[in-house]
Parts: structure tokens; sequence; C-alpha cells
């Protein structure tokens, strides 16, 4: 069977086939002139071939001032088929589908259907019409709105651009043909239902109005729309009647429709059981019915579908595609809503009806373009502003981190029913890169995700700025998301924290009454303060997700390329450093130099070798860089004012920093006042150092207002200063006391408790915490609560890894010292804990034989077991003689007594020896039993003698977290 582009060009001629080729390709109406010009040709030529294509049935003009504006017919359907077959062969569409017949008001399309279909359009368009005033525009179209209202096919809700609420409610009636007179019952109806809109106005709020639609002109239409005009004009009810009654004003027609409208009235009013309403009252209420009217004779139906068949023209801008092609797609989706919402009452405002046309819409092309621009600009800065990458300077090596289980969690969450999501991780984890680049990627499915992407710390600190940018509520132009999944991703949202707190309050509240799920980046230390944040504005579910540190696959795969890195890969602490990326990238780019082993390491090769830059004066001086970024902290932390800080901040070192990734300053930033830190990393190492530039940490603290974001800063610092060498003025005897006693201070004049962890955090986390830790250890035990205690809640909390064990080097100093005592594991539950978590650790690690700390732990149980044989021994020496075997027989005989007769005889066993109850006490059961490889034969024959005398009592040897594992790993089960 030949297609229609070979029927069309077999019956059309070469010029007429390409006008319609160009009507088809134009995004609205063109004109004879506009056609010739596209073709070449003549503008005589050209109207002719047009004239040929409205003879045919393939063109629609209409008359517009002096011109002809020409069109497709989309509503034939040979041109239907035509338009998918040749938009299928430019798209290469393997299922592009068809064209429903409903879609050109074929198949079925009530009238009522396209008069709303010609409103939601508009909705989507943001279009007025006349019906609506001057400047209002279609903000809501409501369905079946009974009994709120009385005319209740559509409601449809106006405002002008300026306004945030509708000023115009516009209840319309759809008939195709009513027939206004007095003895219709159906007439009768309509009138009534007028009668009752108008009296049931309210007196306050937006205007109200209602409408009759009819289908084309029609007489009796006509006519009431003279008498609504007129009546409109008229400021009461006698001057309304006189004008119209005057003689020869106007015809006898209307004064006849007048005449039947008014007997309608009267019927309406006339209640059973009640007198007959006056005539004053009768033609009051039919002058506020005619004024508050407006009649509309749009040409939607055949033989004149003029109207109908402009809307698919009209939709071709926001229509996926931008073709007419799409546009007939979308059209046929609003009719298929528009029969859909009746049965629902559906109310539908521009959020409601994008969503539920997405897959046949633009999404790109939204009604509030000013702000969407705006927002636009602030996603692709929050995206520019992180790197997925490591990269050594000059970008000869670069490793892009392959992180999709990670990112495949955080999908899986994002899609669960979770309004919220805070993403948390450490410092410098990538968890800015991994987020944003997820989510970015996700959106390419634009059928499924759509993201809006800000770094709060690019906003202004105030709504309002904000606001006056984009020109539009954020809550609107969030609602033009219609994506099935619609994410928020707040970037950088600890500095809510940092007098951001306003703005991210507008965020979440936009993201909530927009229906948008929110993502909030944070780093771990606010991740409490943003958490709760969102809980108070958000009742729904807050979920939380951690991004995980690199694994040693992925470590492995850095030090593959980065060959430099293979010390300290070697080292158990200093691989710690190598999980966070942006710490890796800032070490390769300044140059490895020794093996730092923490984060206090780090930041002091990062700022002597990336930092300073010696060797390198065409990118200033070491002194010059190092100065500008501690002016840069100190304006960070509110001291001095931007313009005078960054005015006099050296250019050429300005411009190194940037040249050196460790500044960056946008051009287009609206709101920024000179450079900003490239990275939250480089930002705490430059306030780290700026505190321990005044002595004292807690002393800049102090004088910059204890800011709870400047945790991070501040535990660095104080890890470089636990850290330094032994000295005259700053000797390791006293050290983490003297600290300590500083960030207690903080903690005493209300600046919060978690001050005072600062110092006990840095301690857990020194490359070589022995020193320090030996010298404050006597002390620590003596104030068990604010020191022992302390140290392992801050263990717990921590010191864990995304598998949920405890870092083994981090934990093994404070090992150490435990096991010093005989029986550590009776100092209490906190001491117990970290006993195990460690072990538990150790097991995992799969740590062989001969473990140092293991073996020694062994020898503690073992001799304290010894020790409470020889206390059981000494004590059943000392009972009266036959006290001991009298007691078995009582027991033995309250046992037998208990299972009956029956079961005696197979309850007979041999005798079981009495056990010390410090032997078969719970703790002492399962820390044997998680030596694994080194409990062993003594610690064995502890366990077997358990086993065999009170099996009760060894449930914790097989039943806790691992000692099945440990114990089957020796064959002993």
């Amino acid at each position: 069977m030949a297609s229609t582009v070979d029927l069309l060009r077999s019956t059309l001629s070469e010029c007429e086939y390409k006008a319609l080729e160009t009507l088809a390709g134009a995004g609205g109406p063109l004109s004879g002139r506009a056609v010739a010009a596209a073709l070449g040709v003549s503008p005589t030529m050209a109207t002719a071939a047009l004239h040929r294509l409205r003879d045919a049935g393939y063109a629609i003009s209409s008359r517009v001032g002096r011109a002809d504006q020409w069109h497709i017919n989309s509503a034939n359907a040979v041109l239907r088929t035509w338009l998918e077959e040749t938009r299928a062969s430019t798209a290469d569409a393997s299922d592009p589908g068809g064209m429903s017949p409903y879609a050109t008001g074929g198949g079925g399309v009530t009238f009522e259907r396209k008069v709303a279909v010609q409103y939601l359009a508009r909705l989507l368009l943001g279009a007025g019409a006349t019906e609506l005033g001057d400047g209002r525009l279609v903000v809501g179209v409501d369905f079946q709105q009974s009994p709120g209202h009385s005319v209740d096919d559509l409601v449809v809700h106006a405002a002008r651009a300026d306004e945030s609420e509708p000023s115009l409610v516009l209840a319309i009636a759809v008939r195709r043909a009513p027939d206004l007179v007095q003895s219709n019952e159906l007439s009768r109806k309509l009138i009534s239902t007028f009668v009752q809109e108008t009296a049931n106005v309210p007196s306050n709020g937006p205007e109200h109005r209602a409408a009759l639609v009819v289908a084309g002109p029609q007489d009796h239409a006509e006519q009431l729309a003279v008498l609504a005009a007129e009546a409109l004009r008229q400021k009461d009810t006698p001057s309304f009647f006189g004008l119209i009654r005057t003689h020869r004003k106007f015809t006898t027609e209307v004064r006849t429709r007048l005449t039947h409208i008014e007997k309608l009235v009267e019927l309406a009013l006339t209640k059973p059981g009640t007198p007959d309403p006056s005539l004053q009252l009768v033609q009051q209420r039919t002058w506020e019915m005619l004024s508050r009217l407006t009649v509309l004779m749009p040409r939607l139906e055949t033989p004149d579908e003029l109207d109908w068949a402009g809307v698919t023209n009209t939709l071709i801008p926001v229509a996926r595609g931008t073709d007419l092609y799409g546009a007939t797609r979308l059209l046929e989706r609003l009719v298929a809503l528009a029969d859909e919402y009746p049965p629902k009452a559906a109310t539908v405002d521009l959020s409601v009806l994008r969503r539920d046309a997405h897959e046949v819409l633009d999404s790109t092309t939204r009604r509030h373009r000013q702000g969407w621009r705006m927002l636009d600009h602030l996603h692709e800065r929050a995206l520019a502003s992180v790197r997925d990458e490591i990269a050594a300077e000059g970008a000869d090596r670069t490793v892009h981190l392959d992180r999709s289980d990670t990112a495949s969690q955080l999908l899986q969450l994002i899609e669960s029913e979770a309004a919220a999501v805070v993403a948390r991780g450490d410092s410098g984890v990538g968890k800015s890169a991994l987020v944003l680049r997820t989510l970015a990627d996700a959106a390419k499915d634009v059928d499924s995700v759509q993201t809006v992407c800000i770094n709060l710390r690019q906003l202004p600190n105030t709504t309002m700025e904000l606001e006056t940018a984009l020109g539009t509520p954020l809550a609107t132009l969030l609602g033009e998301l219609s994506a099935p999944r619609r994410v928020l991703v707040i970037d950088g949202a600890d500095a809510l924290a940092e007098g951001k707190r306003e703005p991210f309050l507008h965020l979440i509240d936009a993201a909530r009454q927009a229906e948008v799920k929110t993502v909030a980046i944070t780093a771990n230390d606010a991740q409490q303060v943003v958490r709760d944040t969102i809980t108070d504005r958000i009742t729904a579910e807050v979920a939380s997700f951690e991004v995980p540190p690199l694994t040693d696959a992925q470590v492995a795969e850095v030090v593959t390329v980065f060959t430099e890195l293979s010390t300290l890969a070697a080292d158990s602490r200093s691989r710690e450093l190598l999980r966070r990326p942006v710490v890796v990238d800032l070490l390769v780019r300044g140059g490895v130099n020794g093996t730092p082993l923490s984060d206090a390491d780090a930041m002091q090769q990062v700022w002597s070798r990336l930092v300073l830059r010696p060797g390198h004066p065409e990118r200033g001086t070491p002194d010059a860089r190092s100065i500008t970024l501690l002016r840069l902290a100190a304006l960070e932390l509110g001291q001095g004012d931007a313009l005078e800080v960054v005015s006099a901040i050296d250019p050429t070192a300005l411009a190194g920093l940037r040249q050196d990734g460790l500044l960056r300053t946008d051009p287009d930033d609206p709101f920024a006042i000179g450079p900003q830190f490239a990275h939250d990393e480089v930002r705490r190492y430059a306030i780290a150092r700026l505190f321990l530039s005044a002595g004292h940490p807690t002393a800049k603290l102090v004088e910059v207002g204890v800011p709870r974001w400047a945790l991070g800063a501040a535990r660095l610092a104080c890890q470089a200063l636990l850290a330094a060498p032994d000295a005259l003025k700053t000797p390791v005897r006293g050290r983490l006391a003297r600290l300590q006693e500083e960030f207690d201070g903080l903690v005493a004049q209300g600046h919060g408790d978690r001050w005072g962890d600062v110092p006990g955090e840095a301690l857990l986390t020194l490359g070589a915490p022995d020193p320090v830790l030996r010298d404050a250890w006597p002390a620590l035990q003596a104030h068990p609560d604010t020191g022992v205690r302390r140290l392992i809640r801050l263990v717990d909390q921590r010191l864990h890894n995304e598998a949920g064990l405890v870092r083994i080097t981090a934990v093994e100093p404070i090992i150490a010292l435990l096991l010093e005592d005989e029986e550590p594991w009776r100092r209490g539950k906190h001491v117990q804990g970290i006993l195990r978590d460690w072990l538990h650790a150790v097991i995992v690690k799969n740590e062989p034989a001969g473990y140092p700390l293991r073996v020694k732990l062994h020898d503690r149980l073992i001799t304290a077991c010894a020790a409470a044989d020889r206390r059981f021994e000494d004590a059943q020496a000392a009972r009266p003689p036959g006290e001991a075997e009298a007691e078995q027989r009582f027991l033995e005989e309250q046992r037998l007594r208990f299972l009956g007769n029956g079961r005696r005889r197979r309850a007979r066993r041999r005798a079981r020896r009495e056990l010390p109850r410090e032997i078969t006490d719970e703790v002492m059961v399962e820390l044997l039993a998680l030596l694994g490889a080194d409990l062993g034969e003594d610690g064995e024959a502890v366990l077997r003698r358990v086993a065999s005398d009170a099996p009760a009592r060894l449930g914790p040897a097989v039943e806790e977290l691992l000692t099945g594992r440990a114990l089957v790993g020796l064959g002993q089960v």
C-alpha cells in the first residue's frame, strides 16, 4: 500500500507539497508572503498553492487585519497520518505511535471536553482570554465543583502576572445549542444555576463571574451576549431595563430575549409554598445575573472548527519535539485528561497538568522563563563547583572513580517514600560530587527524573534577594517540574549554620509546597542540625544516607595511577587519608613528601607544598599566598568587610591560587564578592591555620562567636597541637588536659556539649597518639565519665567504617592501655563494648594467630579464670565436711521432682562439677570465643569445661555476633 507521502506527492504539485511541508514545520500561522519567501517563489505562486491546499482540505486560513494567515488543517485524517509518517522518518522513532481521532475532535469528543481542552491549553501556555479581562492568565481549571459552584462544568481561576492569588473566578456552563425560551425545561435549569451562582457570590475575595459557552455563533446566544454587555455597562436595574426597552434602541429579537430571560429568572426564584417573587426582585436578579455573565461562541465543531484547529498550533512551543506532530500528541493527551478529570472533580493547576501530561511535554519549556533562567544558572554553577576526578597538575594522569554501587543505593533511597534525604559524610569523601553527578545523570532520563541543584553557599542571605532575582516564587517554579520523580538537591546544606538559615528554610518550604523531594548534602559535623531543621518543616519521614569513604579496591585503583601514594597506602593509618578523594587530589597536586598519617599531617603537607608553592613566584610569593587564604578564612568567620578584604589581596597570589585550584571565582555569580574556596576541605585547612595562629584555638573561636560550623576546623587545629613535638613551650605532659580545659570552658559558657568532644576526637585520629594518650591516661581514669568513658563513646560514634566495624588502628592505643589492667572488662559495659568491637574488627580482618594485643587479652582472661578456680577451691575447702555433697544431693532431688517419675530415667546423667561464676560469666565466655586464632589450648579447655559442666551458660560463645565465625575458623565447634 502506498504511503501518504506518495499519495500527497502524486496529487499535489511540487510547489503545493513544499508549501504543505512549510506549514507543517512552522511554529504558528504564516502569511502568504512568508510562505513565498520560504519556498523561494513569487507571492502570487505561493498564494495560488495555498488556495489549492485549502480547497483540498489540507490548509486553513484566517483573516488577520488585511492579510490571510495560513496553517495546516490537523483535523484532516490524511494529514494526521502524513505527519506521523514524516515525523517517524525524521526522528527515526522506534514506536512513534498513532494519532487518536480524539485529538482532532473525531471519535466522539464532546463539545464540553473541547471547551475544557481550550482552557487546559491556556493553562499550559500561560495564556489569557478576552473573558478573563486584560492581563489575566489562566492559573487553574476545576471540574464539576458542585455544590461549591452552581455553575460547575468548569471553574477557571485567573490572575495577572503580578498577582500571587487569582483575582477572577469564572464559573462556566457549557451547552452546545441552548434554546433560551421560558418553555424549555433545560433552559430553566440552566438559568436557575446562573441565578444561584450570582446569589452566592462572596462579599470579598476575587471577582466572581459566570460564562455560557455555546457551539459557534447562534441567535439566542448572540442576543444574550448583547444583554450581558449592556447590563455590565449600566449602574442599576432601572437603567438597564429602561435602556433595553427604549423604542428602536435595540432589535425586537433582543427585547424578546430579555423577556424570556426575565421569565426564566422568575421561574428560578419561585419556590413551592412561597409567594411569587415581585417584579422588582425578578428584574434586580436578572440584571445582577446578566452583569456578571459572559457569553462565548467558540467554533469547535463541524462544519466550522477554526478555533479547534488553532489549538494544535498554539501547543507547538510546549509540546515534546516542538513541532506539529508533538503538538497533536499533546492535544490528544489533553483530550484524554479532559475526559478523566470531571468524574474526579479534579482541581487542576499548572503543576498537576504538567505532571499528568509530562510524557508529551517539552519539559524544558516553562511559563516563568526569567525564574528558570536563574535556576538553570544556579544549577549549572552547583554542578561546576564539584569535581568527580582526581588529577595531577597538567591533567596527564586522571582517575574517574566508579562509585556506581553507592549511587544505586542513593537512587533507591530517593525512590522510597521518604519526603527528604540527608546525604552526609566526612569532609572530603566526595559527597557533593557523588550526589550531584548521580542525580544529574538520572535526570538524563527525561521521562522519569527532573533535578534542580542549588549550592546554598551561592545564594544570598535573605529570601527577598533570592525572590527578586527569580522574579517568581520558588515554589511556583518548582511546581513546573513534571517528571514522576522530582528532586531539589541542596549542596552545602551545612551553611545554614553560617548565616544561610533563612534561604535554607525557604528552599525546604518551597520544595514541600511543590511536592518535590529534597536531598540535602552536609558534612557529618552538621548533619544533626540539618536533619532537625528539615524535620521541623516536613512532618513526613526524613531519611539519612551516608556517603562512604573509598573502598580498598578504589584506593588500589587510585594508587595504580598515582604510584607516589604507594607508601601511604601501605600504612594502615595514612591509608585512611586515601579514602577521601579530595584529600588525595590535594596531595597529588601538591606532590607527596613523606608519609602523612593524620588530617593534620595532610594539612601541613598541602599547605607547605600546594598553598605556599615555593619556587613559583609567578603565582605569588609563599607569604602572599598564605596571607590570602588566612584573610579569606577570617572573612568566612565574619571578620572584616568583604570589599576591604578582597581589595587588599595580592592580585598575583590570588591568580595563582585560582590557577592551582584552591580558590574559584564565578564571574556570573550575581551575589558573591570576591573569590571562594574551591572546596570545604581547603576552607577547613585555612580556618584551622587561622585558629593556630592565635596560639590557642578557643581564643579565635570565642572572638568570632564560637560558630558550630567551625567544629571541623577546630578539631583539625587541636590535632595539629596534640601532634606537635615535645618542647619546652609545648610539652607533651598535660597537653590533652590543657586543651580539654579550654574546650570545657566553651561548654560552660553555653556553646553546647558538642565542643567538649573536640579534643578527644582529635586525639583518637592522631597519627601517633600513644605519647599524648599515655600521659593523659591516669587523669582519664580518675574521671571516668569525662575521661575514658567519653573516649569510648567517641570511638563508638566516630570511628566505625561503613560496615559498622571499628577502625582498628584508631582504637588499639586505647585497647593497649586498657589491657594494662588485670581485668579491664570488669570496669563497666563501656569497656566491655570497646573490647568486643575491637575483637569483631580483628576477626573480620582475618588476623592470624599471634596478634600481640589479642594474645595479651588471652593472657588476661586465662589468668582471671585460673584465679577464679583458686578462689573457688579455697572456698570449697573452707566449707564444713559433707556440706557440699548435701547441697548437691538436694539440688539433684529438686531437679528430679520437677521432671516427674516418667522422665527420671532419661534424666540420669553424670554428676556435673560446679564452676566459678567468673568463668561462666557471659562476658568471659563471649570474649574467650572472640579470641579466635589466639584462643589457644588453655582457652579452649575453659570453653570445654563450660560446655561440659554448665552448658546453659555456653550461649554467648555460639550465639553472639561473630563468635561462631571465630570458632569455626579454628575448627572448634
